[in-house]
């Protein structure tokens, strides 16, 4: 009998210890339309701490577009901020407590039952992550940097005050962006791209900022208009242009360096990288293979009258005269060579209006023949120092992805 008692005692316990791993594959089996889903894993980690539930027919419906309450509720749940309970709306307890930790501004949203924004969660999940006073000194330095630091391909759609919030997430890897390079800030989110970035917010959570690389790339811009040094450690610059900028005049425009992105040839890449939309992995280019790094600089153009812009496949010049020249620098001499001139580096007229503001990138290369330390750096950039004090002159690359020249809204 005491023998019967063991095995039914025994029996018990194993029982009992297996349970809750079944009941939770059951409940993972209840959502019927997550089995080869791309967030399954967060979807499920997300139910299982409580702050986000599927649907009573059996779904999660991860593709369903979320609105500005639930998401709120979302994020302030799996925060576990403290919040009251009851209240009408349904979701007013919620946005209370976000209000009153800084997660939402006043007035942010007239809404709250409008589908949210992609650009409104990153919003919303920076503030949540600058609760913490780490990553907030990195947010506040954040302020140094502007849309175009934003390396994805929609930074234009993101205003000046989102800027911060916006480096601090893709900094640390909270979002990623999609395929096309583009972050989709004005697309609306759905049930699975929010768990999924609430999850990554709370990994983010647990570890400092120095962890991440891309993060400190972004300050390092915002303080001094360069990765340089967060990405090589044979890339010194001996000055910090943000503090003292570095200025040609000629009587046709102002032009001012604005930004040095390093790009690593081996290694971790850059989140730079997709500036120039360069797949790392398919690296054909035996030219680039010798060098060590690749340098996208970026000058800000403020013309004074109206004037042609050379933009050759490989070299772009403007000059003081406004006149057109090939990659060489040699004048042309006929109109037909002026319009229809083919050569090792095919011509392209972009005509630069007066009195507006052009943003013009230009690339270079870093290999170990050429001296990178003290001055010689500056001139490595493109050799825009040594041209501006020689020619005024500013080569200007136009790269494979058709975009060497970007007009700007702003100095008009």
């Amino acid at each position: 009998m005491r023998k019967l008692f063991f095995l039914i005692a025994t029996f018990a316990m194993l029982f009992t210890a297996i349970l809750p791993a079944q009941a939770a594959t059951e409940e993972s089996k209840t959502f019927s339309d997550i089995a080869n889903h791309w967030a399954k894993n967060a979807i499920l980690l997300a139910v299982q701490k409580g702050y986000v539930s599927g649907f009573p027919d059996g779904t999660f419906q991860p593709n369903k577009q979320v609105t500005r309450a639930e998401f709120i509720k979302m994020l302030v749940d799996a925060l576990k901020l403290p919040h009251s309970q009851g209240g009408k709306p349904w979701y007013q307890p919620y946005v209370a407590a976000a209000l009153e930790m800084g997660l939402l501004h006043k007035e942010e949203f007239a809404d709250y039952n409008a589908n949210i924004s992609r650009l409104e969660i990153l919003r919303l999940s920076a503030r949540g992550l600058a609760t913490n006073k780490a990553y907030d000194a990195y947010l506040q330095a954040f302020s140094g940097l502007y849309n175009g630091d934003i390396p994805y391909i929609d930074w234009k759609k993101i205003k000046t005050e989102d800027v911060p919030n916006v480096a601090l997430v893709i900094g640390t890897g909270i979002v990623s962006g999609y395929p096309d390079f583009s972050l989709g800030v004005e697309k609306t989110a759905t049930r699975a791209e929010a768990v999924t970035m609430i999850e990554n917010l709370l990994e983010v959570q647990l570890q400092s900022p120095e962890h991440f690389r891309g993060l400190k790339e972004l300050k390092e811009v915002a303080e001094t208009g360069t990765n340089a040094t967060t990405v090589t450690d044979y890339v010194k610059p001996y000055m910090n242009f943000k503090k003292d900028p570095v200025i040609a005049e000629t009587y046709k425009y102002t032009a001012r360096l604005n930004r040095v992105y390093v790009l690593p040839v081996e290694g971790e890449p850059s989140i730079f990288d997709r500036k120039l939309r360069w797949d790392r992995k398919n690296q054909n280019d035996d030219y680039i293979k010798q060098q060590k790094a690749l340098m996208l600089v970026s000058f800000v153009i403020k013309t004074k009258s109206s004037f042609a812009l050379n933009s050759g496949n490989y070299s772009t010049f403007l000059y003081p005269n406004g006149l057109v020249r090939t990659s060489d620098g040699v004048p042309f001499r006929t109109a037909e060579e002026k319009f229809g001139y083919l050569s090792y580096s095919p011509v392209k007229l972009i005509i630069l209006e007066a009195n507006k503001t052009y943003e013009i990138f230009s690339t270079s290369t870093i290999n170990d023949s050429l001296d990178i330390y003290g001055q010689d750096y500056t001139c490595s950039v493109s050799s825009a120092y040594s041209h501006w004090k020689e020619y005024y002159q500013i080569p200007v690359f136009e790269n494979e992805i058709k975009k060497s020249i970007i007009e700007r809204g702003y100095g008009k």
